[in-house]
């Protein structure tokens, strides 16, 4: 089986100059822990999680308006493709200790998501 088939493809994305509370907004009302960072093409050039917005606010000491995505999101991305298999994403959560990650299509722009609930549930 491959990653498309399993992925999530209406995904909630970011901007680098959004900001905290933006991104905090989003990740509340729709039950989410993380948040992949685009540039105006669609290419995946981040990611934030719950944790990177909660440790920004306590080490900054700003507003979550103050402070951009830029700042605080995680640049190096790990990633699969949208014809990639189930086993290497998988592995490749496995490897990064991650639960989920970003799905890109053959030009590099983000896709959809794959989480390991996704993978669990297609094993259970």
């Amino acid at each position: 089986m491959k990653v498309h088939e399993l992925m999530t493809a209406e995904v909630w994305s970011c901007h680098p100059p959004d900001t905290l509370n933006d991104v905090a907004r989003v990740m509340w009302d729709e039950d989410i822990g993380s948040v992949p960072v685009i540039d105006a093409k669609r290419h995946v050039v981040g990611i934030i999680t719950d944790r990177d917005v909660a440790m920004a606010a306590y080490l900054q000491g700003k507003h979550l308006s103050e402070i951009k995505v830029i700042d605080v999101m995680s640049r190096q991305v790990i990633a699969c493709g949208a014809r990639d298999s189930i086993e290497l994403a998988s592995r490749a959560m496995d490897l990064h200790h991650l639960r989920r990650l970003p799905v890109i299509d053959d030009e590099g722009r983000l896709a959809g998501l794959i989480s390991q609930t996704d993978i669990a549930r297609l094993v259970g």
